[in-house]
């Protein structure tokens, strides 16, 4: 509730501003009405980010050849891209209708914000997933490919890099000979001080059952494994069908 009313008084502050530009002239018309417009981009970019759409499992997960692959969902990064695109777009029109000094400096923002477009579309292209087998787990991500095996985990936990990125860790013993980080991206996605493999909460339709998953899997013997990862599709179909672990499989 408190995140929709967010959203609502941000869009009514843009659409406000926006009217309001009507009443200034010349720069100061401009600015107004550029700054009421990323106001809107903002409220919308909020609302697709804090109230998606769940997928079902049957549209994001596959098995084949033993392991099960779960498709991480391009939701966040479709809207970062947008959201940068058509802030620097304002920004260019700010500064082709203000002459002067402060053209330079709105063009000059507005190359900043393109910045990271290349590796977010390179990204989306890469169609992310996280592998999931008997023998490891291969993270197939935006900027980076991370690979390690059940023996060279130590636990798998959920994490935040900050506040505002949540992210199921699968943590890595020093030195894990398993351990695998190759580069991606072309100006993100360097290798991790620690041998860990993150998983953006964001990216995952069903993150607290991934969490489960991995964590199962981790802590499992080996011969327990290819009978655990099978079962993946049906935890994941029964949790978005409201069925406890504990109760009896329908299937």
């Amino acid at each position: 509730m408190l995140k929709a009313l967010c959203v609502v008084m941000v869009a009514l502050i843009g659409t406000a501003v926006i009217a309001s530009s009507g009443t200034q002239s010349g720069g100061s018309r401009v600015a107004m009405a550029l700054f009421g417009f990323a106001v809107l981009i903002a409220a919308v970019a909020g609302a697709v980010t804090w109230f998606p759409r769940a997928r079902r499992p049957e549209a994001y997960v596959s098995s084949a050849g033993g392991a099960v692959t779960v498709s991480l969902t391009r939701r966040l990064s479709a809207v970062t891209l947008t959201m940068l695109l058509a802030l620097a777009a304002l920004l260019v029109i700010g500064a082709i209708a203000v002459a002067g000094g402060s053209s330079w400096i709105l063009g000059g923002l507005a190359l900043l914000l393109l910045i990271p477009v290349p590796d977010l579309v390179k990204g989306l292209g890469r169609r992310p997933h996280l592998r999931i087998g008997p023998a490891g787990i291969r993270l197939h991500g935006w900027t980076s490919d991370v690979e390690i095996a059940w023996s060279d985990v130590l636990e798998v936990s959920q994490a935040s890099i900050n506040a505002q990125t949540p992210i199921v860790r699968v943590r890595g013993r020093d030195g894990a000979a398993s351990y695998g980080h190759t580069k991606r991206g072309i100006l993100f996605g360097k290798r991790p001080a620690d041998p860990d493999l993150d998983v953006p909460a964001t990216s995952l339709d069903d993150p607290y059952g991934i969490y489960v998953v991995l964590n199962g899997l981790a802590m499992a013997r080996a011969d327990e494994r290819p009978g655990m990862v099978a079962a993946i599709p049906g935890l994941l179909e029964d949790r978005a069908d409201g069925v406890k672990p504990e109760n009896p499989s329908r299937r």
